[in-house]
């Protein structure tokens, strides 16, 4: 049973006592004869149509919770039907409020006869006036009055049928009922309902607020008084400017403009607690119609045509509960790191299954960090220092409802610079777990996120660090993945060629590595040996390296997996390839040296020999503690080299 509610004057301060759809003559409502409504003809009789109100508006109260309906007369109507018509308007009445709106011939056209006109009102209002669940809305659609002459008609109606309160008087906006401020700013007319119209044709926006914004533009400051007598949206399939439309999902973000009307209308209208009756609730072969009809007389039934079409204007008498909305934080990526100091553009997808996403807000943990209100939520957070971060978003809907994304954790690291503050020098040793500061993707790169497997306590990060069993060093690198790098900033003292001594252990063969410079290859694919066992370290040697020199970045990349490695040490090589080793340095004197020989002195018993730059060999020889060597030399720039068990000593010499 609907529960009733009489308007009283002056108005309530909403009007959301009106949860209504129309009841339309399926030829339109535009007649110069009689109106017939959806499922009435011209041989009903007052009993027929009773009948025929009572399954047509019992219906539309079970199957679409309405409380009121909109139904159109004229003058024929009044006039010729009227002992018919009364059977379906009394049996409204039965169901809840009735709407009695006066329909012109055609649109747009006055009525053609006033005294005829003010006759039909004084015969609807001498039955209906009294009865306080219905209310009179004087035209529909005044687009043939100009403001001035609109409102003296208004003024007239009130002062032609004063025993009408005027709180059950409507009052259309001028033109199509689009402009409410033209009439509601009339104080003759100040305790009157006013009436708004809009369509999708009227505006073919693609946003709900752009028809939120459309909507308060045509009633201004008087949505108090007013009620939204039409507003609708095809419910069905249908074609519109030669383009075909499929059934519409009205509880989903906009797809087409159609989608986007109904939302933002309905928003708006639940926002400011509105009436509203949707045009419409049944009208045959309209696709904008809620129902569609079957059967005849006590045998009508009717279908709704469109659930979500429903849902949306049950939304805007307030039966739904409002939902919150939905967002999705989708950058950056979780777990992403950047260096210090970072700008990190942080994005989010929101929507609002029954309203709309006002605004995003984007914070660090607890504290914000700024907001957008705007397709597509974005926030541009600049000049974050290092340090472990905990972003989300928190997106709020037009009533206040709001929720929580998902967490995206991400780390900001220091600069990419030397473990040890300076670079490591070269010729020299560095210690494989001593990498560059810079973190994730800067300083290194682990392709998993399941911490430091070799469990040591030397760098709070991911890369997999042990202790080593090995003579040198006290960590290692372990459990080395396809793809993962470490890099080291150095700084080679002289440029030249050098071998590199690599401290590795694996258990499986045929496992690569390399190194690289500025993304360029220098060592080409490293084998890794066999050594069966994890800490059996063997040293690996890769000889004809060629640096040049200053400071630069060297990248140790793993490709294959399962590497553990230890330590890197790079050698200066003399072309012969030998190289710089633990050698105690011999006195070398003079040097440059003439015709009375190079001076070689150093303790107990050595080799040397003597080659020009192309690594000829030209004096050789051994010696105890000292040595003069090089009398009969051509002129010319060569190179000595020492040998003892220590290793091998070289060094230029000049012949003049």
């Amino acid at each position: 049973m609907l529960l009733s509610c009489s308007i009283l004057s002056p108005v309530l301060a909403v009007t959301n006592q009106f949860r209504g759809v129309n009841w339309a003559d399926s030829r339109d409502n535009f007649q110069s004869g009689n109106i017939y409504l959806s499922g009435l003809n011209a041989t009903d009789t007052y009993s027929s149509a009773s009948v025929v109100a009572d399954r047509i508006l019992g219906q539309f109260v079970t199957k679409m919770g309405t409380n009121s309906v909109r139904m159109p007369i004229n003058e024929p109507t009044v006039a010729n039907y009227w002992n018919t018509y009364t059977g379906a308007i009394d049996m409204a009445l039965t169901k809840g409020k009735v709407i009695l709106c006066f329909w012109s011939k055609v649109h747009g056209v006055k009525p053609d006869n006033m005294t005829a006109y003010w006759a039909m009102w004084q015969k609807v209002t001498a039955k209906y006036g009294s009865n306080s669940n219905c209310y009179f809305e004087v035209y529909n659609e005044p687009s043939s009055y100009n403001k001035t002459d609109l409102n003296n008609l208004y003024y007239e109606w009130l002062t032609r049928y004063p025993s009408v309160p005027d709180g059950r008087v409507i009052l259309d906006g001028t033109g199509l009922a689009m402009n409410v401020p033209d009439v509601g700013s009339d104080t003759r007319l100040k305790d009157c309902l006013l009436a708004v119209h809009d369509y999708s044709m009227w505006g073919f926006f693609t946003s709900e607020q752009q028809w939120k914004d459309h909507l308060k533009g045509e009633v201004g400051a008087y949505a108090d008084r007013t009620v939204m007598t039409e507003f609708g949206s095809p419910m069905s399939p249908g074609t519109r400017d030669g383009i075909n439309y499929g059934v519409q999902d009205y509880n989903s973000p906009p797809g087409t403009y159609f989608v986007a009307y109904l939302r933002g209308m309905t928003s708006q209208l639940r926002e400011w607690k509105m009436g509203s009756f949707y045009w419409i609730g049944l009208r045959d072969n309209d696709w904008y119609s809620l129902t569609t009809k079957t059967g005849t007389g006590a045998n009508i039934n009717l279908t709704v045509t469109n659930q979500s079409g429903l849902d949306r204007i049950k939304y805007s008498w307030g039966d739904l509960p409002a939902t919150a909305p939905v967002v999705t934080l989708t950058a950056p990526l979780n777990n992403a790191s950047f260096t210090a100091p970072a700008s990190l553009t942080l994005s989010a997808i929101a929507s609002d299954a029954d309203g709309i996403v006002s605004k995003v807000e984007f914070y660090n943990g607890t504290t914000k960090l700024g907001e957008d209100i705007t397709i597509p939520y974005t926030f541009n957070w600049t000049n974050v220092v290092s340090g472990n971060y905990s972003i989300t978003a928190k997106a709020t809907d037009n009533t206040g409802l709001s929720t929580l994304s998902n967490i995206i954790l991400v780390k900001v690291n220091v600069p990419q610079s030397p473990f040890n503050a300076s670079a490591f020098v070269i010729p020299g040793i560095i210690q494989a777990e001593q990498y560059d500061w810079g973190g994730q993707g800067v300083a290194y790169y682990e392709a998993n996120t399941n911490g430091n497997q070799g469990l040591a306590n030397y760098r709070n990060d991911e890369v997999d660090i042990e202790a080593t069993q090995d003579a040198n060093g006290a960590y290692n690198i372990s459990y080395a993945l396809t793809g993962e790098w470490l890099e080291y900033t150095v700084n080679v003292t002289s440029g030249g060629i050098y071998s590199l001594d690599l401290r590795l252990a694996s258990d499986g063969a045929g496992k690569k590595m390399h190194l690289e410079i500025g993304g360029v290859n220098i060592s080409g694919a490293i084998t890794v040996p066999n050594s069966a066992g994890w800490q059996t370290w063997e040293t690996v040697t890769v000889n004809n390296i060629n640096l040049t020199s200053g400071q630069k970045v060297i990248r140790i990349v793993f490709d294959s997996d399962y590497i553990n490695f230890n330590w890197l040490e790079f050698k200066k090589m003399i072309p012969t390839g030998l190289k710089e080793e633990n050698l105690a340095s011999p006195a070398i004197f003079p040097n440059p040296f003439s015709t009375d020989g190079l001076h070689i002195n150093k303790t107990g018993s050595f080799l040397y020999k003597i080659t020009d730059l192309s690594g000829s060999q030209v004096v050789s020889g051994s010696a105890e503690n000292q040595e003069t060597i090089g009398y009969g030399l051509n002129p010319g720039v060569y190179l000595l080299f020492v040998e003892d068990v220590k290793g091998t000593f070289c060094q230029k010499i000049i012949k003049y």
